[in-house]
């Protein structure tokens, strides 16, 4: 981290702890939504809306921040673990847990301005970290009829699906809303895990977009993302990318018993990227540059079917897509690539945050085409079981595939990468616990060189709030 973003994060942390002694009562960081009963007009699913994490999350079982100053204190212990595979770093076979205490305030400490502070002490297989996730100090304002909003720290920034952006940011950001409208501008550099640690090297962004609410289910908006990494040394990869999305997200259809959602979203890049290659000789070192360019675009299109059948059973399926390169030889690179700051995580009607290209291969969507069903059935007034079964293609067969949780050695012979299934208990009967398990598995297709075993992954998660 640079010693500005470090000394931001520390003068928000004095200010808080010092106005922390004026507030008179702190309210407790989690609200229970109650589920609904059985002569509710409709099932609700999960309503996306604004692009930062601040914002009010509709859903009947996912707990929401109290709009309210309030601390809190979270205990949450990570236990996960990879069988039967060479994982992304190297290791045959990966099992690990993580134990972090997260302790943070929201604070007003006027009508127009408010704070925040999050303090992370994570211990795990690596030793403790210390880290200061989130730290922001906001000021409110009018600007004629428009609600204005802006942010300086470190901030946590979400799309509804987090298919553009899913981090936390060092910089500002800006709002301007009314009922129907929402104008965002933000511009900085992605947060780094731990303390001291250099952001030299990493991208800097630019990103704007406006969202439309049409009706109190029906939301359009249109983004663009910029991102931008300067060249440290001689060796060292310089590029520059836009990104112009496009998303939806509402109703399509309601009656009594049943509700049919939607969500819809498209992405256009465009970008270059150079690379410096160092070859050393006896008079002098010699730097070649090669510049590629990048043209690309995908779509992720899904259906959510709520039903007030026993169970309580919603059923989804969806598709994403994106362009490949039928040209891999040459310079010009005609498959998409997401943002650095993608998550390709989000709630899919009922379920938590989930991994929905699936938690075993969790693919960047580049160069492939996923099908997705599943089912999610309630088990406990607030606790739910699901299913979801995904089906990996290459557009064009190639011998890579871009950042999956597996190392995966393809044959460039056939495109089918190979089915995944995830099975996932979600408890949310408390507000002030959650846990979850998580199931996952891999079965690679002919696109795998042989042998390859199939993969299984496992997540366990507990999580107490105070």
């Amino acid at each position: 981290m640079t010693h500005s973003n470090f000394a931001l994060r520390i003068f928000g942390f004095i200010v808080l702890l010092a106005v922390s002694e004026s507030v008179d009562t702190l309210y407790f960081s989690y609200a229970h939504a109650q589920p609904q009963d059985e002569s509710s007009a409709a099932p609700q699913s999960t309503m996306l809306v604004a692009p930062d994490n601040d914002s009010l999350i509709e859903s009947p079982i996912i707990p929401i921040r109290d709009k309210q100053p309030l601390s809190y204190i979270e205990f949450t212990f990570y236990a996960e673990d990879f069988n039967n595979h060479t994982s992304s770093w190297g290791e045959e076979g990966y099992s690990g847990y993580s134990t972090s205490f997260t302790t943070g305030s929201l604070l007003n400490f006027s009508d127009a301005l408010s704070g925040k502070l999050e303090l992370d002490f994570t211990a795990d297989a690596d030793g403790p970290s210390l880290s200061i996730p989130v730290a922001w100090l906001a000021r409110t304002y009018q600007l004629n009829k428009f609600d204005g909003e802006i942010k300086a720290g470190s901030i946590p920034l979400y799309d509804n699906r987090g298919w553009f952006y899913d981090s936390t940011f060092d910089g500002v950001h800006t709002t301007i809303s009314n009922q129907h409208w929402k104008w965002f501008l933000s511009l900085g550099t992605e947060t780094q895990d731990y303390l001291l640690q250099s952001t030299i090297g990493n991208p800097w962004y630019v990103m704007t977009g406006v969202t439309a609410t049409l009706s109190r289910d029906q939301q359009l908006s249109a983004l663009l993302v910029s991102s931008n990494k300067r060249a440290w040394s001689e060796d060292s990869t310089e590029s520059n990318y836009s990104w112009l999305g496009l998303q939806a997200a509402g109703s399509a259809w309601r009656n009594a018993h049943h509700t049919l959602s939607y969500w819809a979203q498209a992405g256009f890049m465009r970008g270059k990227e150079s690379n410096a290659n160092i070859t050393a000789n006896t008079e002098s070192d010699a730097v070649n540059t090669q510049m590629i360019k990048y043209r690309g675009w995908a779509y992720d299109l899904g259906l959510t079917l709520a039903t007030d059948l026993p169970g309580r059973p919603e059923f989804s399926i969806s598709v994403a897509h994106s362009s490949g390169d039928s040209t891999p030889g040459d310079t010009t690179k005609s498959h998409y690539r997401q943002p650095d700051y993608y998550s390709n995580s989000a709630s899919i009607g009922s379920t938590s945050s989930t991994a929905y290209y699936g938690s075993a291969l969790a693919p960047e969507l580049s160069n492939l085409q996923i099908g997705s069903a599943g089912i999610t059935l309630q088990v406990l007034s607030a606790s739910y079981v699901s299913v979801f079964y995904h089906r990996y293609q290459q557009i064009n067969p190639a011998t890579t595939l871009n950042y999956p949780t597996i190392d995966l050695a393809l044959t460039g012979n056939s495109n089918k990468v190979g089915e995944a299934l995830d099975i996932e208990l979600s408890i949310w009967e408390s507000s002030r616990w959650y846990s979850s398990l998580l199931l996952g598995f891999f079965l690679p297709g002919d696109a795998v060189e042989k042998p390859h075993p199939r993969v299984s992954y496992g997540l366990f998660e507990i999580s107490f709030s105070f």
